[in-house]
């Protein structure tokens, strides 16, 4: 058995005192007093029929019921609270016994009997049950159906071999609908309904005018030239529209601002130019030392209202809300007399509703067959190829491939919302590239 070794420490300060000196035999013995001054009774003076009691008859349930008739005799319990099982003879439980011989004030309680329900009112069950007849007789054939089910010796569920390569009978047992509890069922997808419609009611393939055949009518070639011409007029308006307007703030190089401009400018109102110093330029300001100016200030009176003229506002306001509401009631029956203006106003609300639909319906139609703006670059339409009149060939070998097959797929995708809108994309370099020769590689002479 190992000895505890002592622990030599200085104990010339209070400090290390109460640091290293061992009270705890001190602090039980007071913790103990304090508890005796609670409860009223020390061990030393309480008798020895306080402290033991003879056990004489076992745990019997005579004896039981015995003891309890004993000790409500000796310790009667406090009233009706949460102290039913302490004892009142202890001087501290005392304390928490009411002193005031003036009883306590009753909270006000709900008379629940004065409610009628259907559990006391025959009238309000007689009404529930007609109202909810039906769903209680239909839940209880439902219990007893399931309960049937549970009990049903005719269930048959069918077991198999899972990991069985050689079971052929799985299919035929799933056309059978035999019940497998161990296999969870397999999960419906339901698919979103916008996932199945078309994002664009133009065809996949479109076909082409008979102005672009190899040997087109004469009425169609001319037709599909005019169309080519004035699309091609409305990009040329179109870019001079925007010429026009960048003009007005285009600044050749001659008429730029450069430094000596500036300096000029800068340089304004300080006398440094000839302009400046023009006698047209200069303006005297005289002023009269001896005028005087005079500030008028708005007088605001505030005179208390006396109770006469409150009296009279009080009326006056009470005759204006008098006339108002005999006003409203009177607009109120004159309404009667005008059912058929109502009848025609409702049924043109309703005629302009339809309407909108109708336009917003036509609208949504044509929107379907035009490209939607799905990025922020804008769709533009391939020339339409076409041929000159002088260019129509007079013989097969000599047909010229107008257009690229490729772009015109791609430019489709684009156009029905397959795919969103794509420009050839150029990389530009933020910084120049630097070139640097190896030490290895430089031709030093």
């Amino acid at each position: 058995m190992s000895v505890k070794k002592k622990v030599r420490v200085s104990r010339n300060r209070k400090k290390a005192w109460r640091k290293h000196t061992d009270i705890k035999e001190i602090e039980d013995f007071l913790e103990s007093k304090q508890f005796e001054e609670r409860v009223g009774i020390t061990h030393s003076e309480a008798a020895n029929d306080d402290l033991f009691m003879i056990e004489k008859f076992g745990d019997d349930k005579v004896y039981q019921e015995k003891l309890k008739n004993a000790q409500s005799k000796l310790f009667p319990v406090v009233g009706e609270s949460k102290l039913r099982n302490i004892s009142s003879s202890l001087k501290l439980y005392d304390k928490l016994n009411p002193a005031s011989n003036v009883p306590a004030l009753l909270s006000r309680k709900q008379n629940s009997d004065k409610r009628k329900t259907i559990y006391n009112d025959d009238s309000k069950l007689e009404k529930y049950w007609n109202d909810h007849k039906e769903a209680i007789e239909n839940g209880k054939q439902l219990k007893e159906s399931r309960k049937q089910e549970a009990i049903d010796p005719n269930k048959t569920v069918e077991y198999y071999d899972l990991w069985n390569d050689n079971n052929n009978n799985n299919e035929s047992n799933e056309a059978e609908g035999v019940d497998h509890d161990f296999i969870p069922p397999k999960p419906v997808i339901r698919v979103p309904e916008h996932l199945r419609q078309k994002p664009s009611l133009l065809p996949a393939v479109e076909v082409p005018l008979g102005g672009q055949s190899y040997n087109p009518d004469q009425e169609q070639h001319r037709d599909l030239l005019v169309d080519a011409a004035n699309t091609e007029a409305q990009k040329i308006a179109e870019e001079q529209f925007w010429i026009k307007k960048v003009e007005k703030y285009y600044v050749s190089k001659e008429d730029a601002p450069n430094e000596q401009t500036w300096i000029q400018e800068m340089s304004q109102g300080l006398g440094l130019f000839e302009h400046e110093n023009s006698d047209d330029n200069k303006t005297e300001i005289v002023t009269d030392p001896n005028e005087e100016f005079v500030q008028f200030t708005k007088l605001v009176r505030n005179e208390k209202k006396t109770k006469q003229q409150r009296r009279r506002e009080l009326r006056e306001k009470m005759v204006r809300r008098k006339k108002a509401e005999e006003k409203a009631l009177r607009i109120k029956e004159n309404e009667v007399y005008r059912l058929k203006t109502i009848k025609r106003q409702l049924d043109e609300h309703e005629e302009r509703i339809r309407q909108r639909a109708n336009i917003r319906a036509e609208r949504h139609i044509a929107s379907m067959y035009k490209p939607k703006k799905l990025s922020r670059h804008r769709f533009v339409e391939t020339d339409l190829p076409l041929n000159l009149p002088n260019e129509l060939p007079d013989s097969l070998r000599k047909v010229k491939v107008e257009g690229s097959l490729l772009e015109e797929r791609f430019k489709s995708l684009q156009k029905r919302n397959i795919i969103e809108t794509r420009v050839p994309q150029t990389i530009k370099r933020k910084f120049k590239l630097k070139k640097e020769v190896k030490r290895r590689h430089r031709d030093d002479k």
